[in-house]
């Protein structure tokens, strides 16, 4: 007789991404509208599941590593209600208002620098840069029992690759499949319904 219902990372990582989809797709039009394509900037497909994601979380503060041109910074203002964003990139210089009640602190610094200035615990990560070590701390830090953290570029040797394994262990759960981007959640934040 067996003992478990065995089901794989790909099944339960489209079931993740479907039901997350399925929950905002009736709000997402703003998210079309968000600036242009540029190299090196996140493409339309992930803005989307990036406001889809905080639409179904519903946080009220996240932490983005890696601003670049502030697409992703609007997709998740987009998806939030209200709360604060706090989003570092030591190299670009750029403009942002916010659609909605979010408040963005937007940071000029490693992200080490910003990560050691923020006080609040953090319901969402957003990783679009590479993880330092000394930012590992800081983040666990800010990291409470439901923390979700969200990583782009998650493909082989890539970026997103190196901050899922420093952050991954046995309490939480690795989900892959959509765009590149892999979500990192609680073991215990999952649940079976019957529905």
């Amino acid at each position: 007789m067996r003992e478990f219902v065995s089901i794989s990372f790909a099944q339960f990582s489209r079931a993740f991404w479907e039901r997350v989809e399925l929950e905002a797709h009736e709000y997402a039009e703003p998210v079309k509208t968000i600036g242009g394509e540029g190299q090196f900037s996140t493409n339309r497909k992930v803005a989307y599941l990036l406001f889809c994601l905080a639409h179904y979380y519903e946080p009220k503060t996240v932490c983005e590593i890696g601003t670049y041109r502030g697409r992703s910074t609007t997709a998740l203002a987009l998806g939030m209600a209200s709360g604060q964003i706090w989003t570092c990139d030591k190299d670009v210089d750029w403009k942002f208002e916010s659609p909605n009640e979010v408040r963005i602190n937007r940071h000029y610094t490693t992200s080490t620098e910003m990560l050691k200035g923020i006080k609040e615990p953090i319901d969402l990560f957003f990783f679009d840069g590479r993880i330092q070590h000394d930012d590992v701390p800081q983040i666990k830090r800010l990291s409470h029992k439901h923390t979700v953290y969200v990583m782009d570029d998650f493909e082989g040797l890539e970026k997103g690759v190196h901050n899922a394994l420093k952050l991954v262990d046995e309490t939480k759960v690795l989900i892959t499949g959509n765009e590149r981007l892999a979500v990192v959640i609680p073991w215990h934040t999952v649940k079976l319904t019957h529905q």
